[in-house]
């Protein structure tokens, strides 16, 4: 079972992974679908401008891969 431990854990700054909760609370993520034939999560979030953000799973529940389109993802990638 995937925990928000593990998630923490996979991001490579925490205050991303609170930012995010930060947006789902105030309502900023809209759209939210899983692709259960692929494993994805993905939706749109509204921050300064609409972003569209997804995160795929391998099937034991760690994470294979994310992308956001966000100026700040761009950013932080190596």
């Amino acid at each position: 079972m995937l925990t928000d431990r593990m998630i923490i854990e996979e991001i490579f700054l925490s205050s991303s992974y609170h930012n995010g909760c930060v947006y789902f609370k105030r309502g900023y993520v809209k759209n939210l679908s899983y692709d259960e034939k692929n494993n994805i999560f993905q939706a749109q979030v509204k921050g300064s401008k609409n972003y569209h953000v997804s995160v795929e799973f391998y099937g034991d529940g760690d994470i294979d891969d994310y992308n956001c389109t966000c100026p700040a993802y761009y950013s932080k990638s190596p």
